[in-house]
C-alpha cells in the first residue's frame, strides 16, 4: 500500500458527516421516508451532530481553563463565536431542504398514529408536553448547574454582571440543545427497526428547534421585537465579553 492508498484508509476510519449521514439515511429510509428526499437532510443532520459535539468540547474547555486567565479565555471564545458563525450559517443553508422533507410528511397525530402498530398509537396519544417531558428528563437540573458553573467561570474573568449572565445563560441553552439533538441522532443512527411516527416527530423536533428558534432568535447577533425590544444572541454576547475581558 503505498501514501496515496494509506491516507484514502485513514480518510474511510476517520468519522465524518458524509459517512454518518448515510447511516442516518439509511435509518430514514427504513422509517419508511421517501429516500431521494431525506438523502440531503441526512447529511446536513450529520453536519448539525457534529456541530453538537463541538459545541460540548469547547464548552467543556472553557470551563477547564484557570480562573481568571484571560488569554485562554479570548481563544475559546473566539472559538467560540467561530462556532456560532457556523452554526447560525447551518441553520440558514439546510432549513430549505429539510422543510420540503417536512412538508412531504404525514405529521398529523392521527396520521403518524395510523401507520405505527396499536401500542405505538397510544404513546403518542399519551405524549406529555414538552415542557414536563424536559423536567422529567432532568433537561432543566443541568441546564442550571451548567448557567451556574458558566458563570463562575465568567466571574472569575472579570466581566460585568449583565454580559456574563447573559453569556452563560445563551451559552448553556445552546449546550443544552446540543446535547438533546446530539443524543436524538445518536439514537436513530443506533435504531434497528425505526417508526415513521417516531422518525418523523423527531425531525420535526430538530427543525423547529434549529430553525425556528435558535437559527434566528439565538445564534447570531439577535433579534430586535416589534415592541421595540429585541433578544441578543450568542454571538453578540460573546463580542461583548471579549471586549470586556480584553
Amino acid at each position: 500500500m503505498d501514501w496515496w492508498e494509506e491516507t484514502e484508509a485513514r480518510i474511510h476510519r476517520t468519522p465524518s458527516a458524509a459517512s454518518a449521514g448515510l447511516n442516518l439515511w439509511q435509518r430514514l429510509g427504513q422509517a419508511g421516508i421517501d429516500p431521494d428526499a431525506a438523502f440531503l437532510p441526512a447529511y446536513d443532520l450529520a453536519g448539525l451532530q457534529m456541530l453538537c459535539a463541538d459545541l460540548v468540547k469547547l464548552v467543556e474547555g472553557l470551563l477547564e481553563s484557570g480562573d481568571g486567565d484571560r488569554p485562554a479565555f479570548r481563544r475559546h471564545g473566539l472559538a467560540l463565536l467561530r462556532w456560532a458563525h457556523q452554526a447560525e450559517e447551518w441553520t440558514r443553508t439546510t432549513a430549505p431542504t429539510l422543510n420540503r422533507l417536512l412538508d412531504g410528511l404525514d405529521l398529523e397525530q392521527e396520521d403518524l398514529a395510523a401507520r405505527e402498530e396499536a401500542a405505538d398509537a397510544s404513546l403518542v396519544a399519551e405524549e406529555r408536553p414538552p415542557e414536563e417531558q424536559a423536567k422529567l428528563d432532568g433537561r432543566y437540573r443541568h441546564w442550571h448547574l451548567l448557567y451556574e458553573q458558566l458563570d463562575l467561570k465568567l466571574s472569575s474573568m472579570g466581566l460585568e454582571d449583565r454580559t456574563r449572565r447573559g453569556l452563560a445563560r445563551t451559552l448553556a441553552r445552546v449546550y443544552e440543545e446540543c446535547v438533546v439533538t446530539f443524543r436524538l441522532l445518536a439514537e436513530l443512527a443506533r435504531e434497528q427497526r425505526p417508526r415513521y411516527g417516531a422518525t418523523a416527530r423527531l425531525l420535526l423536533q430538530v427543525n423547529t428547534t434549529w430553525h425556528f428558534d435558535l437559527g434566528p432568535y439565538v445564534l447570531g447577533a439577535g433579534q430586535a421585537l416589534s415592541d421595540g425590544r429585541g433578544s441578543l444572541g450568542l454571538a453578540t454576547w460573546l463580542l461583548l465579553a471579549l471586549r470586556e475581558a480584553d
